[in-house]
């Protein structure tokens, strides 16, 4: 009898599980599918990089999606089987609300463990690959994205226009300006160039004919005009990248950030958000115990809501734990509480309410709520 009832309501939440998961997923997507189909579309990239990327996100995304799916499902089911007075019968045959809880703490537990295993070591394992795809983007958009006729941005502190392009290659009417040197910016005109591409390399740039370079250095400034009939002007993508991602910064290293906290000297705003980030990774994931805690009274105490009712309420509590993520956030850059007590607030607000509604189910609140419809 047990395991009948178990698999019948680990039934019950696969399927509102699986919904919810879905729907969620293509909402958080489908600003990035927007995205991605235009790299594909319009920029030229390739859709076989345009598909890495997808599955590189998917990590992410469900980490988000889990914990959501978690409780949506659990108070969706709840909900249908007290409208639908199955409790009721289980209750009257002597099973007791807490046994018929056990499906849903052991399904709460898978989607926590594929939760912490996606949030501790899927997305670090991504982010060598998700580099690898990002360089394979700025080659192409490089080669493939200058448009003729307005200002280019193809990397940080690098505007190119083109008046002309007879070909993909080939180009006519070039105007650089390279920002890169702060203290010795640099205009490049030229009459006409090539777009150089080596695949086997990180360096990308254009082949420029019969122009100039025109830059301003020294101290006192002096202004330099330098006239040439051919100059190579390279971009090295992959320092653009490692600076992008904040590589090689060791305000950005977890354990440097660790090592200068354990010594007393003060950190910086960026350095207590890239440590809370570092907790919330372990932290996250329990959210999924969390709101399967939730999810039983809260479905029990809507049962006339409906799918629709479950749905609305399960996402109306998911923005209420991400505006204590937002609030713990704000705190610990105004210095009120530490990264690791920030990364686990919202997890303890709510389990404290998860408490407060299971010492409620169990004292017989919600017994009485259903067995007299809710009157």
């Amino acid at each position: 009898m047990g395991k009948l009832i178990d698999r019948y309501i680990f039934r019950e939440l696969m399927t509102p599980f699986l919904l919810t998961l879905s729907s969620l997923m293509m909402i958080l997507l489908i600003e990035q599918m927007v995205q991605l189909t235009e790299l594909f579309l319009n920029k030229g990239v390739s859709l076989t990089t345009v598909a890495k990327i997808f599955i590189y996100l998917l990590p992410a995304f469900l980490v988000i999606a889990i914990p959501m799916g978690v409780l949506i499902a659990t108070i969706i089911s709840f909900s249908r089987l007290t409208a639908d007075q199955e409790i009721t019968a289980f209750m009257a045959g002597g099973v007791s609300l807490s046994r018929l809880t056990v499906p849903v703490h052991l399904f709460t537990a898978l989607a926590f463990g594929l939760t912490f295993s996606l949030s501790v070591w899927a997305q670090p394992s991504v982010g060598p690959s998700m580099k690898s795809a990002a360089m394979d983007i700025l080659k192409q958009e490089f080669s493939l994205g200058l448009e003729p006729g307005i200002f280019n941005e193809p990397l940080e502190n690098i505007m190119i226009y083109v008046d002309e392009m007879p070909t993909s290659t080939q180009l006519k009417g070039i105007v650089i300006y390279d920002l890169r040197d702060a203290g010795q910016p640099a205009l490049i005109l030229a009459q006409g160039g090539m777009i150089l591409n080596d695949p086997a390399s990180d360096l990308v740039g254009l082949r420029l004919t019969n122009g100039s370079q025109h830059r301003k250095s020294g101290n006192p400034p002096r202004y330099q005009w330098i006239t040439f009939g051919r100059y190579e002007f390279r971009l090295d993508l992959a320092a653009a990248v490692k600076h992008a991602s904040g590589e090689g910064d060791p305000a950005l290293n977890i354990q440097q950030i660790k090592t200068k906290l354990a010594g007393a000297q003060p950190l910086e705003r960026r350095e207590l958000r890239t440590l809370e980030e570092h907790y919330k990774t372990y932290a996250f994931p329990f959210a999924c115990l969390i709101f399967g805690m939730i999810g039983i009274p809260l479905g029990l105490a809507i049962k006339q809501g409906g799918r629709l009712g479950g749905f609305a309420l399960g996402i109306a509590m998911a923005l209420i734990y991400y505006l204590f993520m937002i609030i713990a956030d704000f705190l610990v850059t105004s210095r009120f509480i530490t990264p690791l007590i920030a990364a686990w607030l919202p997890n303890l607000i709510m389990a404290v309410v998860a408490v407060i509604l299971v010492v409620g189910s169990s004292s017989g609140l919600f017994t009485r709520w259903f067995q007299f419809g809710g009157r």
